[in-house]
């Protein structure tokens, strides 16, 4: 009789939990819980870039939440390092070097600026939040999406914050409740003098910053409202959509209404066919919403404004004559500066973030900002962050991620948004980027198992 010995049975292969942390082993799962936790803390109130409750600590809230994170992830790996950490951390750079090299253009091109700067002080202060804001935390951050937290959760996280924006602010147009004080810490004299303006920057400060929220929340609801997989997703995203649309009118951003009529066309290029015919409808139903709404006795009784007015007035060149006026002057100034001297810039302290520029005005256009501040090296370093979003974008459409559409709408909207304002720092426009990078990232490993098990 033939004795057949019996291999041992194979212990079962336990897949990587989400929370578990990128691959190199060692490290307990429950720190990266704990990482994962602060991450979608962080990216649940990225938006509110005026709520600063822990006075002691520089930044608003989510700054506060994603750098601890980052701390805390960078403490804990340099504890566990090994070969196989190491070599997951390789890959993570070349993964993510095109931030890298964009951050580290900036950051050389604002650190040789400030030898140079009327205020060197505050030129070094905003040249250390550059580089650890494009050299840390971004690169960080995409290295961590999919991986510490899942693009998905990520994905909704993202949703619900720029919702929870235009929801307060029409809460406080609608219902008279004081988000916009409430969630903007320091002097409230700067909401108040923009509410006498005739516009709202709801719980974010500023109505251009709000009109920015609401041109990304626009492409990305957008998309989601046509490809979710279960009807109450599609129906919270048609709710997001016209969250995003009611607040862009009380904005009075014109640059936010030209970025949601863009995604609007990125959206229906890359749509589905059968899905073209409602899209191509939408600007329709909004305008007949928008002059039902005007015309309607009691609604008006409710409204502070008239929706079709606010349009009208958001569309108007007269709107804010005063401002382009004040804008043109400006890049002439700006343009007379950089003749003189187009090379080492005139000092970071001339940033969007600065209250008081030493060259006597904020430049609405971060590229030519970047230029002027921080000299060619900064220019260059802006314009390489942007080309990286830009090319990440199209590698997703390419590997067909289903994320990709509204994400892709939403990096274009922020960097056209960008060439009219001042602010190339904000984070909750970045988060589009890092998660465009998990995507592409999930696409090629998603290929690349096709592929293999079709060889197989």
């Amino acid at each position: 009789m033939t004795v057949v010995e019996l291999a041992p049975p194979r212990p079962p292969v336990r897949r990587r939990a989400e929370g578990d942390g990128p691959p190199g082993g060692g490290a307990s799962r429950r720190p990266n819980v704990l990482i994962a936790t602060l991450l979608g803390a962080g990216i649940l109130v990225v938006c509110l870039t005026e709520f600063r409750p822990v006075g002691l600590i520089p930044g608003n809230l989510s700054d506060t939440l994603f750098l601890t994170a980052l701390a805390l992830s960078g403490i804990g790996w340099l504890f566990g390092l090994n070969g196989s950490k190491l070599r997951a951390f390789m890959d993570g750079a070349r993964e993510v070097s095109h931030f890298l090299w964009g951050g580290l253009a900036l950051s050389l091109g604002g650190a040789i600026a400030s030898l140079g700067s009327a205020a060197p002080a505050v030129s070094w202060g905003v040249t250390l939040k550059y580089f650890v804001t494009f050299c840390l935390w971004l690169p960080w951050m995409a290295f961590a999406a999919g991986r510490v937290l899942s693009l998905t959760r990520m994905h909704g996280l993202y949703l619900l914050a720029l919702g929870f924006a235009s929801a307060a602010t029409m809460s406080d147009v609608l219902l008279r409740t004081r988000f916009g004080i409430w969630l903007v810490s320091g002097d409230k004299r700067i909401v108040l003098d923009v509410i006498r303006s005739g516009r709202y920057g709801g719980p974010l400060g500023h109505p251009n910053t709000l009109g920015y929220v609401t041109a990304l929340g626009f492409g990305l609801c957008l998309h989601y409202a046509i490809s979710a997989p279960k009807r109450v997703q599609r129906l919270a995203a048609v709710v997001g959509l016209v969250l995003h649309a009611a607040a862009v009118l009380v904005s009075g951003s014109r640059s936010a209404l030209i970025t949601m009529a863009v995604a609007w066309l990125i959206v229906t290029a890359l749509a589905p066919r059968r899905m073209t015919g409602r899209l191509l409808g939408l600007p329709i139903l909004c305008v007949l919403a928008v002059w039902g709404i005007s015309t309607a006795p009691l609604i008006q009784a409710v409204l502070p404004v008239n929706p079709a007015a606010r349009l009208a007035a958001s569309v108007s060149s007269n709107t804010e004559f005063r401002a382009d006026q004040s804008r043109k002057a400006d890049l002439q100034a700006a343009r007379d500066l950089l003749e003189r001297d187009p090379f080492t810039g005139y000092g970071m302290d001339n940033v969007g973030t600065e209250l008081a520029p030493t060259v006597g005005f904020t430049l609405h256009n971060t590229i030519l900002q970047s230029w002027m501040a921080g000299g060619l090296l900064a220019a260059i370093g802006a314009v390489w962050l942007y080309g990286a979003t830009l090319l990440l974008g199209w590698r997703a459409i390419r590997l067909k991620h289903p994320l990709a559409p509204g994400l892709v709408a939403a990096a274009v909207g922020f960097i056209l948004m960008d060439l009219v304002q001042p602010h190339i720092y904000a984070r909750f426009k970045w988060l589009t980027a890092i998660m465009l990078v998990a995507a592409v990232r999930e696409a090629e490993a998603v290929r690349k198992r096709d592929r293999t098990g079709g060889a197989a």
